[in-house]
């Protein structure tokens, strides 16, 4: 199990790697888009078994109207920010086609199926499609790398902690977890952060304020760790494992990408807001 997660790790990374380096944002708009789509129906399966049904419908004609409005944004049709268009425009017509299905089909869907739905949308589009405004910020093919940095450095380092001196139980979501993984994932990524940071300050002249990017560094830790518990308590009300098994020895996409995905906003948000 822990080759197939060494080797999934790897080519992963060199995925993302050649995808954020070698190719341009109409490359990045297909891969999250596909990453959404596989993320939605990983989470519909999940509540499937609860006999709860989500209007996955609707989040997949979000997904394709979202990368149908990239692609436009890219060949210089729209002219408002991309952020601003999702925030003010698009997600509020995507729930107001949400609430007018809800009413149509009100027959066949009770109030849950609405709720879950909602948070589908939310969870495995709205947060995710933040990686697409990170890269569309100048220097974000380097900025990128701190959405995944921030968990990839805490899962690693919580892991190999929390095997090693882990004796204090965090929380009974997650029995495995320690309070000194967790200690360990934020020293792992604030090292994360300090290291990447020099780095980039020294050989692309960026000039991002050390101070600042270890205490996001912190943050974006903290974060992460409720990410990967968040995502614990889906799969323990649904009774699953693992949301699927498309990644040898992580799962599906949502369980590689649990924890980052609440970092992604934050990403943006430090970027354009404080730095």
């Amino acid at each position: 199990m822990l080759k197939k997660r060494i080797i999934s790790l790897v080519i992963g990374f060199l995925f993302t790697l050649f995808v954020v380096l070698y190719t341009n944002i109409a490359v990045v708009n297909v891969v999250i888009c596909t990453f959404m789509a596989v993320a939605v129906y990983e989470f519909d399966r999940a509540f499937r078994l609860k006999e709860i049904k989500p209007f996955t419908d609707i989040a997949y004609l979000s997904i394709v109207s979202m990368f149908a409005i990239n692609i436009l944004d890219y060949l210089g049709y729209i002219t408002m920010p991309i952020s601003e268009l999702y925030l003010y425009i698009f997600y509020p017509l995507v729930l107001l086609v949400l609430f007018i299905s809800y009413v149509i089909k009100h027959k066949e869907h009770d109030i849950i199926d609405l709720g879950v739905t909602i948070l589908q949308i939310f969870y495995c589009v709205f947060l995710f499609s933040f990686l697409i405004s990170i890269y569309g910020l100048e220097n974000g093919k380097i900025l990128i790398w701190y959405a995944f940095l921030g968990s990839w450095a805490t899962d690693i380092f919580a892991f190999c902690v929390g095997k090693t001196i882990g004796k204090h139980k965090f929380t009974s979501i997650s029995p495995n977890k320690t309070i000194e993984g967790c200690v360990g994932g934020v020293i792992g990524a604030v090292l994360a952060f300090g290291v990447y940071t020099y780095l980039m300050n020294m050989f692309f002249d960026i000039n991002l304020p050390m101070i600042q990017m270890l205490i996001f560094g912190i943050v974006c830790s903290v974060i992460s760790q409720f990410g990967d518990l968040f995502a614990s308590t889906i799969k323990r009300y649904t009774g699953i494992k693992d949301f699927g098994d498309i990644l040898p020895g992580h799962g599906g996409i949502m369980d590689r990408f649990d924890s980052t995905i609440f970092v992604i906003p934050l990403v943006y948000i430090f970027f354009t807001i404080f730095i």
